[in-house]
């Protein structure tokens, strides 16, 4: 899917969404045809149906052959999920809590083992950005990017922007480069308190931390790499899972 298709997705997928919320307000699940949702959006049925695949697959809407499509008003209650991708600083804010955000620093240093995740090699330099976020003020999530400095004609630049506010990397990209994530690949892991302190930062949890490790794309070359540590004694996080017809008759 190129770039500006992904573009176009994202606003349908938006405004279908918001029509979605509407309907479930007014006590409606059934979604009209797949004909009359490409008239209301003004895009082409190929696209609602990209949409629609994408929403079926969070298990936000169901297809019952014969019937029609279905809202799950249930899914649309879950607001912190892992997909679609969500900026920590909403994430915290659909959480119920007043987010901010600190920067702890910023620095250039080798890849190392880094540029593995990258595709680089290790003696490669990279910025490395860690930054905390808050939620009331209390610690809840480390988050430590990693940027490939090559990208950027003027490194030192970017540097003293990273180190003097918490700008969105994904913004840095976009405003210095032109390059735009489209998707990501995450792998999910769990730590204890001894790895988040090893960055310098003290965050009270009675559970392991939730590591959400992910390298970014553009153009189907990584370009981001990050790894956040999550206190899931204040964010939670919640996946709802379709299944298909397939499966249901495999499974029986």
């Amino acid at each position: 899917m190129s770039e500006k298709t992904f573009d176009l997705c994202a606003i349908v997928r938006n405004q279908l969404e918001m029509y979605m919320e509407e309907a479930i307000k007014r006590g409606q699940k059934r979604l009209p045809p797949e004909k009359q949702l490409s008239d209301k959006l003004q895009v082409s049925r190929s696209t609602v149906r990209t949409v629609l695949s994408t929403l079926e697959y969070e298990g936000k809407i169901t297809r019952r052959h014969g019937s029609g499509t279905f809202i799950n008003p249930h899914a649309f209650k879950l607001h912190t999920t892992l997909y679609p991708q969500v900026y920590y600083y909403d994430l915290i804010k659909l959480s119920g809590y007043v987010p901010s955000i600190k920067i702890i620093d910023a620095k250039i240093m080798s890849a190392g083992k880094i540029g593995t995740r990258l595709d680089i090699a290790p003696t490669r330099k990279v910025f490395q950005v860690r930054k905390l976020y808050l939620a009331d003020g209390k610690a809840c999530i480390l988050c430590v990017d990693y940027l490939i400095c090559s990208h950027f004609r003027n490194p030192k630049q970017i540097l003293a922007i990273l180190q003097s506010e918490p700008v969105s990397i994904f913004q840095i990209l976009q405003k210095y480069t032109n390059m735009k994530v489209g998707w990501d690949v995450i792998r999910l892991e769990a730590a204890d308190r001894s790895e988040v302190q090893q960055h310098g930062v003290e965050i009270e949890s009675a559970r392991p931390f939730l590591v959400i490790d992910s390298v970014n794309y553009s153009n189907d070359q990584p370009v981001l790499y990050a790894k956040s540590y999550v206190n899931t004694d204040i964010i939670k996080f919640y996946i709802v899972r379709g299944q298909y017809e397939a499966e249901q008759e495999r499974s029986l």
